[in-house]
C-alpha cells in the first residue's frame, strides 16, 4: 500500500494535501510502527531497526508537508 501511495504522490505532489491520502498514510505508518515493535518484542532486532527506520522516514516524508 505505501508503494502505491508514494507512486501517486510522485506523480502528483499536491495529493499529499488530500485528507484521504493523509489517512491512508497514517494507517500505513501505524502498521510500520506496530511491526517494528513486534519485531523488537520477539527479538528480531535487525528487522525492528530497519522497519522502524522506514516508519520514521515515511512519517517525515508524509507529515512534514
Amino acid at each position: 500500500m505505501p508503494c502505491i501511495l508514494h507512486y501517486q504522490w510522485s506523480n502528483n505532489p499536491t495529493a499529499l494535501q488530500d485528507p484521504l491520502n493523509k489517512a491512508l498514510a497514517s494507517i500505513a505508518n501505524a502498521i510500520l510502527w506496530a511491526s517494528s515493535a513486534w519485531y523488537a518484542k520477539t527479538g528480531v532486532n535487525d528487522n525492528a531497526v530497519l522497519v522502524g527506520l522506514s516508519a520514521a522516514l515515511h512519517s517525515y516524508s508524509v507529515f512534514s508537508q
